[in-house]
């Protein structure tokens, strides 16, 4: 039987609920203060399930959504029945696998901070900072 990976993930994600991670950087004589909360909507947001419009199950309030990844109703094998499931700019898998391990990324001995200033040219959300770590290579 295959493991169902988006209730891991769900289940990594639930620990982390009503935290957030606080940074302190410095650049430039300047302090800096990030700060990541985990919510519920982000969840939704992070593992990319929105993308997947074409699944009439995901089109539920967030608290009944999260209830039947609980129950195993939506599992990682049912959400490979979108035909958006991997696309050029999406890889559901991909996100629900990393994001399972969210704690051990922001805990990572690699972790670092790079100063951008700009937006990325591949995002429409505009960042200061680029967060990046490394996990299992």
């Amino acid at each position: 039987m295959e493991q169902n990976e988006l209730l891991h993930c769900y289940e990594s994600y639930c620990h982390l609920v009503n935290y957030q991670y606080r940074f302190i950087l410095g650049r430039k004589n300047k302090e800096y203060i990030v700060d990541i909360p985990f919510t519920w909507n982000e969840f939704v947001h992070l593992t990319g399930i929105t993308h997947l419009k074409d699944l009439p199950e995901l089109k539920v309030n967030q608290n009944l959504l999260r209830n039947r990844i609980e129950r195993e109703q939506i599992t990682l094998a049912s959400l490979r029945e979108s035909q958006f499931f991997k696309t050029t700019s999406t890889d559901i898998e991909y996100r629900i696998k990393y994001l399972g391990r969210i704690d051990e990324f922001f805990t990572s001995d690699t972790l670092a901070f790079d100063y951008l200033g700009i937006s990325s040219p591949r995002s429409a959300i505009r960042a200061d900072w680029m967060l990046t770590s490394t996990i299992n290579h």
